[in-house]
């Protein structure tokens, strides 16, 4: 199974060998529960926003990071070295990703136009989440009417490289996430698409599908998708680490390039309890809900 699919010639093959990473019979909560858990998740992002606005001098002390981060993020990812690392030898940029569950994907930077289209029409994408800054969007050459092109909703968190979301923008992510998830799971009733011969596809999209990116699928978006996870099917965060570092070659949240994310991960996992707490959800076990 490739840990990655980096070639669209060899989608549909991939798509074969890599088989799904979440198990089919998850003991998941009952709608009702999922929904209320959802309606709270989206309420802590709003009062993880309302009170950064009503710190005095946050919004200021935030810009000016934010700035010297994208500055630093700039100055590293203009060495010729760190910037060969994400094209081939034809002078090509790679696009890469691995699906990490039934409704998530993982991955690179989209090139333009023509990866959103076969992310779509061929993983069953509905929605992305961009941890990019705008910089880092602009040089591919796309910006946000892309997806109001092709009817793919999208959520934007601009971080810098280097830097670890804020805890807003992680909640935002999984609570994005989840919405799209669990609008598929419930209100998508549609039939599988019949072929002009009359057999069903054999390996139909997923559809309700997340793409999260930044720049090598690695660092910021990362730690969207594994706090997503470790709530959706409530799991310690060294369990969905593991899982996720299987079918993620490089994903790390350790070494000091990436200081700062354990932090926001812990913060995450006492608010995640909390909410648990509320509505008298107990943590699952392994080998319920993840597979590798």
């Amino acid at each position: 199974r490739p840990e990655e699919l980096s070639d669209t010639s060899d989608w549909y093959v991939a798509r074969q060998e890599q088989s799904s990473c979440m198990a089919e019979e998850d003991k998941d909560l009952p709608r009702e529960a999922l929904y209320e858990l959802h309606a709270d998740v989206v309420q802590w992002g709003k009062d993880l926003e309302k009170g950064a606005d009503q710190r005095l001098g946050k919004k200021q002390l935030d810009a000016v990071t934010t700035g010297v981060g994208s500055a630093i993020a700039r100055s590293i990812r203009s060495i010729p070295a760190v910037k060969k690392l994400h094209y081939g030898d034809d002078g090509i940029r790679h696009f890469n990703f691995a699906r990490i569950s039934n409704d998530v994907l993982l991955g690179t930077i989209l090139r333009g136009e023509q990866d959103l289209i076969d992310l779509k029409e061929k993983e069953g994408v509905c929605a992305v989440i961009s941890m990019n800054e705008e910089w880092e969007i602009k040089e591919q050459g796309w910006d946000g009417k892309v997806f109001q092109k092709h009817d793919v909703k999208w959520l934007h968190c601009p971080t810098p490289d280097y830097t670890p979301p804020s805890l807003r923008s992680i909640v935002k992510g999984v609570a994005f996430i989840m919405e799209a998830s669990l609008n598929h799971q419930f209100n998508s009733q549609a039939p599988p698409e019949i072929t002009a011969d009359g057999a069903a596809p054999q390996t139909p999209p997923p559809g309700g599908t997340v793409f999260v990116h930044c720049n090598a699928g690695k660092g910021r978006s990362f730690i969207v998708a594994l706090c997503y996870l470790m709530l959706r099917h409530r799991l310690r965060s060294e369990t969905v680490y593991k899982h996720i570092a299987s079918l993620r070659k490089g994903v790390n949240l350790g070494t000091h390039r990436f200081a700062g994310y354990k932090e926001k991960l812990e913060r995450f996992e006492k608010g995640m309890a909390a909410l648990f707490h509320k509505h008298k959800i107990e943590l699952q076990k392994p080998p319920y809900g993840l597979t590798t």
